[in-house]
């Protein structure tokens, strides 16, 4: 005959009648919760927990982290976001430059492989990872230095520039070199590659890589002459 009063946050009732209404336990889990005047219990929604059996609402996760079944029951149960890490339900951060993460959970960033790098926070590929000048590989690497002979000065995986395409054998550059600067004359050979080209020394002499000048061309052992000039047999 009434009056008729909603069941509690909390609580709910599946049928008609005057039975009291029924605290939302099932299964012992304590993350049912129910609306006021609810006829079930509905679980923590993705993203949300709830500790404690009652008529409380649930918990959001912490900013960046988030739950991966509905029901949840435990702070814990938030995991930080791949690109992001902290401890299960605690406080998540972006993973630094020169890292990655691509999981939830709380594992560590890695780190790019060597000799690539990732310019921003919170990348979750390791192809986000670039080989940097000089090196050259696929993005997420491996990453290998630039050949002698060659030279790149940008991140990426372009191929390395050669010095030279119309001799190789007269200009070189250090592996790993990142600017045409770097390419210089081979031994046996002066001038500026990027100029006026290489040019072979004179026949029995040598000199240095990186030579500029035909009077860094030396006499080889078992002749004399000047630097840069004909060389004769030792009398």
């Amino acid at each position: 005959g009434g009056p008729c009063v909603p069941c509690a946050a909390g609580t709910y009732k599946g049928s008609t009648g005057s039975a009291a209404c029924t605290a939302c336990s099932l299964a012992d889990s304590s993350s049912i919760t129910s609306p006021a005047g609810s006829t079930k219990c509905q679980p923590c929604a993705i993203g949300k927990y709830k500790q404690a059996i009652g008529p409380q609402s649930c918990f959001s996760c912490p900013a960046n982290a988030t739950t991966y079944t509905t029901g949840s029951s435990a702070a814990s149960e938030c995991k930080c976001n791949a690109g992001y890490t902290g401890p299960d339900g605690g406080a998540c951060t972006l993973c630094p430059r020169g890292t990655y993460k691509s999981t939830a959970g709380s594992a560590a960033c890695a780190a790019c492989p060597e000799h690539s790098d990732y310019g921003g926070t919170g990348s979750v590929l390791a192809s986000d990872c670039k080989c940097n000048a000089g090196y050259t590989g696929p993005d997420g690497g491996p990453c290998v230095p630039c050949a002698a002979g060659t030279y790149k000065g940008s991140t990426g995986s372009a191929a390395c520039t050669a010095c030279s395409l119309a001799d190789s054998s007269s200009i070189t550059s250090p592996a790993g070199s990142t600017n045409v600067i770097d390419c210089e004359c081979s031994a046996g050979y002066y001038g500026s590659p990027t100029e006026s080209g290489c040019q072979a020394c004179p026949r029995r002499s040598s000199s240095a890589a990186g030579s500029l000048a035909l009077s860094d061309c030396k006499c080889n052992a078992g002749y004399t002459g000047p630097d840069g000039g004909a060389c004769t047999l030792c009398p």
